[in-house]
């Protein structure tokens, strides 16, 4: 509970091996598809003006993440 979960799925809506993926942040938007077949997502704590940014490979596994703050 109070995390986010992504799925990359196969092209029978299954998802595929290493996935899915359990986020610790409460609120994700929705993740955008690279051309390189992986997963880009942005994702925030409810409260926490902080919010994440993670890719992940193909294969489930995550390539990048950094916090930034929007400013109004």
């Amino acid at each position: 509970h109070n995390r986010s979960v992504v799925a990359l799925l196969d092209s029978s809506g299954k998802p595929r091996p290493g996935w899915p993926v359990a986020l610790d942040d409460t609120y994700c938007d929705l993740p955008a598809a690279a051309s390189d077949g992986s997963i880009r997502v942005i994702c925030a704590f409810n409260s926490d003006p902080v919010s994440r940014a993670h890719a992940f490979a193909p294969d489930g596994s995550m390539t990048a993440s950094f916090n930034f703050v929007l400013e109004a």
